[in-house]
């Protein structure tokens, strides 16, 4: 019943269309977050500069390249507003530790990809945006986005996750058969990340659904590979919200950072 409720859940999403800030950080299967207060931000951005200065303390190595990367994630792949400012130095530190880390790069990539989804998908209710500056904005990020992604494939070709970052951002600009073509190749080529095989899944059966093609098989393997306990009280709170209205949304994360 729960792996039904899950499948309703996203094919809704697939057959209406209505895809908001997919793939990245936290989904929209997490429910209306509250909006932080600005001390809240302050204390979230403190927190972020402090860190990064604590990992440049660390000596110049490979774990410190990765320290940092870490911090930049956590920056960038928060539950409140980003700190892309902050998240984008720590990366940048990172990269003049270890220019060809293809992990570093790739994170940096999908830093760049959530930067452009918020601002494409600012629109109401997290709607795309119709605002052709923003659009421009996020087209900025997008492009950013492939250049890192692409850096890492120079550094290591078969890099899963720099192809399927590539892949999420051709889909968000308009470039399904792209999206496609390259999600195909990383399946026939065994290079599905691992941990995230749900979401690349879902983002092809997404991409077939833009294309008019069947998407079910999709939409199945996504289902399977995804542990359904994350999903257990989202699925409950559809079915009873009166139950769930004086309690904090839920924070359910389906697509990991790098």
């Amino acid at each position: 019943m729960l792996r039904k409720c899950i499948q309703g859940v996203l094919i809704a999403i697939l057959t209406t269309g209505c895809v908001k800030r997919p793939g990245l950080g936290a989904s929209a299967f997490a429910g209306p977050q509250q909006e932080p207060t600005a001390e809240e931000k302050k204390e979230e951005r403190e927190k972020g500069a402090a860190g990064v200065e604590a990992a440049k303390a660390v000596s110049q190595s490979t774990q410190s390249a990765v320290v940092l990367t870490q911090q930049g994630n956590a920056m960038c792949f928060t539950i409140y507003a980003a700190n892309f400012p902050g998240a984008q130095t720590a990366y940048r530190e990172a990269l003049k530790l270890e220019p060809k880390n293809a992990y570093v790069l790739a994170a940096q990539a999908t830093c760049y990809a959530r930067q452009g989804m918020e601002e494409k998908f600012s629109g109401k209710d997290g709607t795309a945006s119709t605002d052709a500056k923003v659009l421009k904005r996020a087209e900025r990020w997008f492009n950013r986005a492939l250049g890192s992604a692409r850096a890492a494939l120079k550094v290591n070709e078969t890099y899963g996750t720099a192809h399927l970052i590539i892949a999420e951002i051709y889909a968000m600009t308009n470039r399904p058969d792209k999206a496609l073509e390259t999600l195909n190749n990383i399946e026939a080529m065994k290079m599905i990340p691992e941990g995230r095989e749900s979401g690349f899944y879902a983002w092809r059966s997404y991409v077939k659904s833009l294309l008019g093609q069947g998407w079910n098989d999709d939409l199945e393997a996504a289902t399977e590979y995804h542990d359904p306990a994350e999903f257990a009280e989202y699925v409950d709170r559809l079915q009873n919200p009166e139950q769930y209205k004086d309690l904090p949304p839920i924070e359910a994360i389906v697509a990991p950072a790098p």
